[in-house]
């Protein structure tokens, strides 16, 4: 079972309306479009989209731009069948659930409940090669993981070859050399990350000006911006929408303030090191 469905019940969004209990899917496609889904979902119902610190127009097209990419460049058609494999989420984002020796060799995998089967494009080498990160796609544009995982990836081939098997997971993985490969698959089982997947990395290969040495933001503002304005005027629904959200997050800030005000007026104060730094006093 994906955590983000689990996350995503937790906090009330129903998302066994479009993925329920015992689904299976055929096809990649139809996988992808389901985690697609899951993300229209997040942005649907969550009330708090950061659109305090976001601009809500680019949250609203990031999430549209993406879905359209992934659907018409990034799917590969010819896998669209399989193959298909277990994945454990914590082998790929998250270290929580993997035993290490004292000589920081990887000893075993627990919680196998929240593996699943994916889609091969879906199925990306360890972020946590180069360490554990808060935001795990940052590792993705450091050369240093990228060093890492050519690394693994031959040692894999090495143990394949010794083993007299096909070469399959070492030649899947060297198109994790390919941007912007792995941070789309990252987008897809993340969607809380899609926002950040697209600005910080996507838009500038969307806009032309990924491989260009001479990188000129104020174009890609400019190329972005045109973009944005042509999706909002052709889509009457993504105005109703930001205005929705909008209003969303400036009720979901107050109510917050008020919490926070409540809590600084305890008698009784919390003394942990994370509620001195914010200054928040919460009851024991």
């Amino acid at each position: 079972m994906p955590v983000e469905l689990l996350m995503q019940e937790v906090e009330g969004r129903d998302p066994a309306r479009i993925i329920p209990r015992g689904k299976t899917f055929k096809t990649s496609n139809e996988y992808s479009n389901a985690w697609l889904s899951l993300a229209d979902n997040n942005l649907d119902k969550a009330t708090d989209m950061w659109l305090d610190t976001r601009n809500p127009r680019d949250v609203i097209y990031g999430a549209h731009d993406f879905r359209r990419f992934v659907t018409e460049e990034w799917l590969d058609p010819t896998l669209n069948h399989g193959p298909f494999v277990l994945m454990h989420g914590d082998l790929s984002f998250h270290g929580g659930n993997l035993a290490w020796d004292e000589n920081y060799r990887l000893r075993a995998v627990l919680d196998w409940e929240w593996s699943y089967v994916v889609p091969v494009q879906h199925f990306v080498p360890p972020l946590w090669l180069i360490g554990f990160y808060d935001v795990p796609e940052l590792a993705v544009r450091k050369s240093s993981w990228m060093w890492e995982v050519q690394v693994l990836r031959h040692a894999i081939k090495a143990r394949e070859k010794m083993r007299g098997v096909p070469p399959h997971l070492s030649g899947e993985w060297e198109k994790m050399e390919e941007w912007p490969h792995t941070i789309i698959a990252l987008g897809l089982l993340r969607p809380e990350s899609i926002h950040h997947v697209y600005w910080d990395f996507l838009s500038c290969q969307i806009s032309g000006l990924d491989t260009d040495p001479e990188h000129d933001l104020e174009k890609h503002v400019k190329i972005m911006t045109e973009r944005i304005d042509e999706f909002f005027k052709d889509t009457p629904s993504a105005e109703a929408l930001l205005a929705r959200k909008v209003e969303e997050q400036k009720q979901f800030d107050e109510e917050f303030e008020k919490y926070r005000e409540e809590m600084a007026d305890a008698s009784e104060e919390c003394q942990c090191v994370g509620c001195k730094q914010d200054g928040v006093s919460v009851p024991i």
